[in-house]
C-alpha cells in the first residue's frame, strides 16, 4: 500500500502500509532489476520521507520520481505532500503542496514531453467515504523549465559547466549586441535565490564564475534576461 514507479531498470517503492504488522513506512526503497534475470531484484533502503506515508501515489519522469499524497495509519492523517526524488543525486525535495489532502491514491500519471503530472481521485481522510470527485494537473512540477524564448539566437546563448558538480560553477553567455543583462539563479520551486549579474554587457561572449557554497544539494536553474531574449539552463549541485 505504497506508491510505486519504475525508471530505467530500477523500481522505486515509496512508503507503504503493512496491514499484518499495522505499520506505516517512511522510506524510499529501490529495487535494481538484474537484466540477465528479471526475477532477481536487489533492494536497498534510500532516503527517508518527511512523514510516515502509506497509500501514496508515485510516478516517474525524466529521471525523477514524483510522490503525491499519503496517509499515516497511526494518526489517521492524510497529507498534501508533493515530493520529488531526484535519482541522479539521491536527493528528496518537497515541492509545492497539493491543493487538497489526498490518500488511497495510487493514480498519479506523468506526461512525458509535456512536463505534466496528473493526480486523480483518492479520498481526503482515508475512511473510504466521500471520495474526492477531483483531478488536478500540475504543469512544470519542478517549478521552472529550461526555456529559450523565440528570439533566443542559439542553444549556446547560455551555458553552465559543470552541469552537475559542487563548489564553483562557470557560466558563459553570448549576445549579438551590447545591452542590459540580468543573470539570476532559481531553485527547483521557482524561487530566485541569487542574482549573479545585473548591468550592461558588451557584444560577444561573457564568462562568469560563482560559488555554490551557500546552496544546498538539488536542481537549480540559471536564467539570463535581456531585451528581446530570455534563456534558462539547468544545473545540479551534488554532494
Amino acid at each position: 500500500m505504497g506508491g510505486c514507479a519504475i525508471w530505467d531498470n530500477v523500481i522505486y517503492l515509496c512508503g507503504g502500509y503493512d496491514r499484518n504488522a499495522m505499520t506505516t513506512y517512511g522510506h524510499i526503497w529501490s529495487g535494481t532489476i538484474d537484466p540477465g534475470n528479471p526475477d532477481n531484484i536487489t533492494w536497498a533502503q534510500r532516503e527517508p520521507l518527511p512523514f510516515l506515508t502509506g497509500y501514496c501515489g508515485a510516478t516517474a519522469m525524466d529521471g525523477n520520481v514524483y510522490i503525491l499524497g499519503g496517509f499515516d495509519e497511526s494518526f489517521r492523517l492524510g497529507t498534501r505532500q508533493f515530493l520529488v526524488y531526484q535519482i541522479s543525486i539521491l536527493a528528496l525535495l518537497e515541492l509545492a503542496l497539493y491543493p487538497i489532502a489526498i490518500t488511497r491514491n495510487h493514480m498519479v500519471i506523468a506526461r512525458r514531453g509535456h512536463n505534466q503530472v496528473y493526480g486523480v481521485a483518492g479520498d481526503a481522510d482515508g475512511n473510504y467515504v466521500e471520495p474526492n470527485n477531483y483531478y488536478y494537473k500540475i504543469d512544470d512540477p519542478m517549478g521552472i523549465n529550461e526555456t529559450k524564448s523565440p528570439k533566443a539566437i542559439a542553444d549556446n546563448t547560455l551555458a553552465v559547466y559543470p552541469s552537475i558538480g559542487h563548489g564553483q560553477f562557470t557560466i558563459s553567455f553570448s549576445l549579438p549586441n551590447a545591452g542590459q543583462v540580468t543573470l539570476d539563479v532559481y531553485n527547483a520551486l521557482g524561487n530566485k535565490v541569487s542574482t549573479l549579474y545585473n548591468g550592461n554587457t558588451a557584444e560577444g561572449t561573457t564568462v562568469l564564475t560563482f560559488s555554490a557554497g551557500d546552496l544546498s544539494t538539488g536542481i537549480y536553474f540559471v536564467r539570463i534576461s535581456t531585451i528581446g531574449m530570455q534563456v534558462t539552463k539547468k544545473f545540479v549541485i551534488s554532494q
